[in-house]
């Protein structure tokens, strides 16, 4: 029986996960390797603020795959070993493939010194630690508030800088929230209405923010500045740039400076016709993509035709991506910021449009791996 194997259980392979019974009718098995369940990045600033439950935010992947006469395995890749078609896993175990599919995600650049106080943005499950870090400082009765610095200044850095200030409103204890970022702007690479309307609700909303000031490394529970300064911290998150998982690097094949997997206009790496990917852990060749979760749905139904059909012979469909995607970012006072191209927007309706849109999506996939 041939072997698809899908690495990481990621935006790109959810829809892939739905559609198991496809892969079972064709005598395929559909093999899923993921480390825990789908948590869902739209929902995610607005768990950790206090606004959803974590429930809400997960979908059982396991259950979804089996429930489709699919396997799952509870585990991390190691290692590709593209000539002899294997993957390796943190277990121990190995397994061989016909096709492979990657949608490992991706996470922030390491800061030196990091320790336990530190959390990265990605893989999501962090915001859930963060979230009750956070609340276990906050209900320490004590004048001195608790210190949370946010390295980075970009849509994920302002929005958990945001909803870590809607989270402090619930405890007893203030917050001190900064964000240090490296630019002279939040929001760079947006339109700059977007960074000017961001940062009057974050200082609105009590939160520091220091431009120009990149976290070059951490020592002890300070994070010290590339000028030298020195930020005392009880928590600090790391919402620096992210990198492709360097698992992809261990493939050997053509990637991008980042790391990211180079893959053509069929999602299929350039370098190797039986691997395919999708998500923050791939560079589509033909243009430079946003790291959005938006992207990655989109490849999913493109990631399905074309494994079922570089498995059966079939033509491969080309993936299209939209020349401007919709960016809802949840501002944790129960406004949203829409940002399209050139067109902003902050209101309370934007915040309802995002609720809606992602509760929608991830509730397709929670009713499928409940039932």
């Amino acid at each position: 029986m041939a072997r698809i194997v899908l690495a990481g259980a990621g935006h790109a392979h959810l829809h892939i996960v739905k559609r198991a019974a496809e892969f079972y009718r064709r005598g395929i098995e559909l093999l899923v390797i993921a480390p825990e369940a789908f948590w869902y990045s739209g929902l995610a600033t607005g768990m950790l603020g206090g606004r959803y439950p974590p429930e809400l935010d997960q979908v059982d992947v396991e259950t979804l795959v089996r429930s489709g006469g699919g396997l799952a395995m509870r585990d991390r890749v190691r290692h590709i070993d593209v000539d002899r078609q294997r993957v390796d896993l943190e277990s121990g175990a190995s397994l061989v493939y016909d096709l492979l599919s990657l949608d490992l995600g991706s996470a922030p650049s390491e800061i030196p010194g990091t320790t336990d106080q530190v959390y990265g943005v990605k893989p999501i499950s962090n915001l859930l630690r963060l979230h009750d870090e956070v609340r276990r400082l906050a209900t320490i009765p004590d004048h001195a508030p608790a210190r949370i610095v946010v390295a980075g200044g970009g849509p994920a850095g302002c929005e958990v800088a945001a909803n870590l200030a809607a989270l402090g409103e619930l405890g007893q204890r203030p917050l001190e929230i900064s964000i240090l970022t490296s630019r002279n702007q939040l929001l760079a690479g947006l339109p700059t209405r977007a960074g000017a309307i961001t940062e009057q609700r974050l200082i609105q909303g009590g939160i520091n923010i220091l431009y120009c000031a990149a976290v070059r490394s951490i020592q002890q529970n300070f994070a010290v500045t590339e000028d030298g300064r020195r930020m005392p911290f009880d928590v600090l998150v790391n919402a620096t740039g992210l990198k492709p998982s360097p698992v992809v690097s261990t493939t050997g094949l053509p990637t991008d400076m980042d790391g990211g997997l180079l893959v053509d206009r069929f999602l299929r790496s350039v370098g190797d016709p039986r691997i395919f990917g999708g998500g923050d852990c791939v560079s589509f060749a033909a243009r430079d993509l946003p790291k959005l979760g938006v992207y990655a749905v989109r490849e999913a139904p493109v990631l399905l035709h074309n494994l079922l059909a570089a498995q059966e012979g079939r033509i491969l469909k080309p993936y299209a991506p939209q020349r401007r995607a919709l960016m809802i970012l949840n501002l944790g006072d129960g406004t949203g910021l829409a940002i399209r191209g050139g067109w902003v927007l902050k209101s309370r309706a934007c915040a309802w449009l995002k609720d809606w849109i992602d509760r929608a999506f991830v509730g397709r996939y929670q009713d499928l791996s409940r039932s």
